[in-house]
């Protein structure tokens, strides 16, 4: 097996522009558009290690392109008294997918709900869950496992 051809990490600041570019991306495909305050603000936050909006990036091994980002945060739970990891918003740069890039940003956040010792599985908003399902246009299924995740992760 070859070396992999991405690494997911936290984003630097100096990544602004190259999220920037994705996240208006993932915009588009929801056929919205947001004020740049909110786009500036969202950036601020996953910056503000005491907000609790985090993101992963995935960045191209040997370009250091960054390819896809994941922003998630835990909130309480209404079922326990446990909080829980929900994802808000998954994106992968459409020239690169099906390469399981969407799966390790995933993974990358279901190993921090892990440590967090969070009471659910990661959850996701419907228009995520359209989304996975209409552009990686893959097996649903195979896909929607890392979206509702059983008690426990």
């Amino acid at each position: 097996m070859g070396s992999p051809k991405y690494t997911i990490r936290r984003p630097l600041e100096s990544d602004r522009q190259q999220w920037e570019s994705l996240w208006q991306s993932y915009v588009v495909f929801y056929q919205s558009t947001l004020a740049d305050d909110i786009t500036t603000v969202l950036w601020q936050r996953i910056h503000d290690y005491q907000h609790p909006i985090m993101c992963f990036v995935a960045e191209q091994a040997g370009t250091g392109e960054v390819i896809g980002f994941v922003h998630y945060f835990p909130h309480p739970g209404t079922w326990h008294n446990k909080f829980v990891c929900y994802l808000e918003d998954l994106f992968v740069s459409p020239e690169i997918r099906g390469g399981g890039i969407g799966e390790a940003l995933i993974k990358a956040v279901t190993d921090e709900a892990k440590k967090a010792k969070l009471g659910r599985g990661l959850l996701a908003h419907q228009g995520a869950q359209q989304c996975c399902q209409g552009t990686l246009r893959q097996d649903y299924r195979r896909n929607r496992r890392f979206y509702c995740l059983p008690s426990g992760i």
